[in-house]
Order: structure tokens, then C-alpha cells, then sequence
């Protein structure tokens, strides 16, 4: 099973980026079947990938999901898994994992719409 990204797509991606002038702040993949810990493919894809979209020293960030987990292949064994793990490389090749809090959707469409009334008032004073 191939899990790298092609040298090609990665610059042609940042390109894209770039010139909407937008940032890559990281990127993400799934273990679908198995925890979120990272593989040392993983580790090593994100070395390579923290070189090279890291901008001006802000982090660059690689996520896994895991949804799933099962200690056989039979299908009783399934237990949803709903694991996200956040990690960087460290200078010495080892990731570090973030930590952080999964907020749930209500909680997001929450801050959302208190960021977008906060923003709506200050343009209404502006207007003003």
C-alpha cells in the first residue's frame, strides 16, 4: 500500500496555494482500522512535508484520523474509535504529539456564530 504523496502533486498543490495566497498549515490522513498513532512512514512523510511547506517558522502540523478500531478483521469486532491524533517532528526526527480539545459541532456553530455577530457589529460602528 502506497501512503506518500508524489513529490509532483505536493508542489504543484503548494503552488496552487501560493498564488491564492493562502498557507498550508498541515495536512491529514486516516488509519481507518487501526489507532491514529503515527507509523514511522508517517513520521518520515511528515519530516519531508514540514521542510517543505513550513513557512516562516510557523508549525506545520500532520493529523490522523481514526474512526475505527478492531483487534481482528472479523466484523463483530468493530468498535467506533473517533480518535484524532495532532503531531509535529521535533529536530531529533521524533513527533510530539499536540494536545487539544475536539469541540462538538454544536460548540463550533456556536463560536462560529459568535465570531460572525462580534464581526457584524464592528462593521456596522465602522459603517457608522
Amino acid at each position: 500500500m502506497n501512503v506518500e504523496m508524489c513529490p509532483k502533486s505536493a508542489m504543484s498543490a503548494k503552488l496552487l496555494i501560493d498564488s491564492r495566497g493562502q498557507e498550508l498549515i498541515g495536512w491529514y490522513h486516516s488509519h481507518p482500522f487501526f489507532e491514529a498513532n503515527p507509523s514511522q512512514i508517517d513520521i518520515k512523510n511528515h519530516a519531508n512535508y514540514q521542510k517543505m511547506f513550513q513557512a516562516s517558522n510557523k508549525p506545520f502540523i500532520a493529523a490522523i484520523s481514526a474512526p475505527y478500531h478492531s483487534t481482528s478483521f472479523k466484523t463483530s469486532n468493530w468498535r467506533s474509535l473517533n480518535q484524532i491524533i495532532l503531531f509535529q517532528i521535533e529536530s531529533s526526527n521524533k513527533p510530539y504529539e499536540l494536545k487539544f480539545k475536539q469541540l462538538s459541532e454544536s460548540e463550533i456553530k456556536r463560536r462560529v456564530l459568535d465570531d460572525l455577530t462580534i464581526h457584524s457589529q464592528k462593521c456596522l460602528q465602522n459603517s457608522n
